[in-house]
């Protein structure tokens, strides 16, 4: 079976787990640009401390428990060398001429911050949930690109035959809002084997159900329930069994 470049879209478009993960990704994405990814620096390489002189500091728009942050601007000497640089801190902000301790790393000394300030609004936690957030998304939005191009290969290579579901299973983790939520175990025939194929339910008596399922013909364990397919499809594969 063959889709247009029109139906493969929109195979891929009507996955809400693709447009769930999508957000994540760019949460954690900004995230993690707006947070004290520099500051890692800190933590690995030798530092040193000097006394600088506060230029001025600013509002941002960023909050953290609905406290303001603000970015404080500073110049320092490292061995005769004049350089500026610029932290974060909810604090109130310094007056310009204020003399604040700067650290700095000894082997890059352009890198530094105020003491007991951040390099990023967010800080190093900023850091560590833009990362869960961007794993979140991207396995979200990995395993529906899987179960998309799986499908796209069981349509390559059609072949349409009767399974029948054996047991119902409660699934391994649930939640309230999932207490209904079951896992079917069908089983069907393809090339002289048999074959079993999961899939998720919310129907509580279908044991003993006939279904029809898709399956890939040279991998016929690569399979799915044709109501599971988007009505395009369905309507697709009931031309080629009539």
């Amino acid at each position: 079976m063959k889709l247009t470049s029109k139906e493969i879209i929109h195979l891929f478009a009507r996955s809400l787990l693709l447009w769930f993960g999508l957000p994540f990704i760019a949460v954690g994405l900004y995230v993690v640009t707006a947070s004290d990814w520099l500051g890692v620096h800190f933590y690995f390489t030798p530092l040193a401390s000097v006394p600088g002189r506060v230029v001025g500091s600013q509002e941002t728009n960023f909050a953290i428990d609905e406290e303001r942050v603000y970015e404080t601007f500073y110049r320092y000497q490292v061995q005769g060398q004049a350089l500026v640089g610029s932290s974060f801190s909810t604090v109130a902000p310094m007056r310009p001429d204020t003399t604040a301790e700067v650290e700095y790393c000894l082997n890059r000394p352009s890198l530094s911050r105020l003491k007991n300030t951040n390099t990023g609004p967010f800080g190093f936690m900023g850091l560590i949930a833009g990362l869960v957030f961007i794993c979140m998304g991207s396995t979200i939005v990995s395993k529906t690109l899987l179960a998309k191009w799986r499908i796209l290969a069981i349509l390559k290579d059609i072949a349409v035959t009767q399974a029948i579901c054996q047991k119902l299973e409660a699934k391994a983790f649930r939640s309230d809002d999932t207490k209904d939520d079951y896992v079917a175990h069908y089983l069907y025939r393809a090339n002289g084997h048999q074959y079993m194929h999961l899939s998720e339910t919310i129907e509580n008596n279908i044991v003993g159900k006939n279904e029809l399922i898709a399956y890939q013909q040279n991998a016929p364990d690569n399979a799915v329930l044709v109501a599971d397919l988007p009505p395009f499809l369905q309507a697709k594969i009931s031309d080629i069994c009539k």
